[in-house]
């Protein structure tokens, strides 16, 4: 659901700031999927040695979804 419901948002209004009420309440979940793009990088004129019109770009990275109603993300890099 893209709105928290009342009761969770009193809850978490009474434990924490109201900037960490933008963060949702939840946790994030691994989709498992890579992350691809279509882009057109091909030659339409026609030349027979690079016909491709379209290439698959691959960027590494996870789809995850999001916690219920998270507006921000914090991240912390290792």
């Amino acid at each position: 659901p893209k709105i928290m419901p009342k009761f969770i948002v009193k809850l978490l209004q009474e434990k924490r700031n109201k900037d960490e009420l933008s963060y949702g309440y939840g946790s994030f979940i691994d989709l498992n999927r890579d992350y691809v793009r279509e882009c057109d990088v091909g030659n339409k004129d026609g030349n027979k040695e690079n016909d491709t019109e379209i290439s698959l770009l691959h960027i590494q990275g996870k789809v995850l979804l999001a916690p219920n109603g998270c507006e921000r993300v914090r991240v912390g890099v290792r």
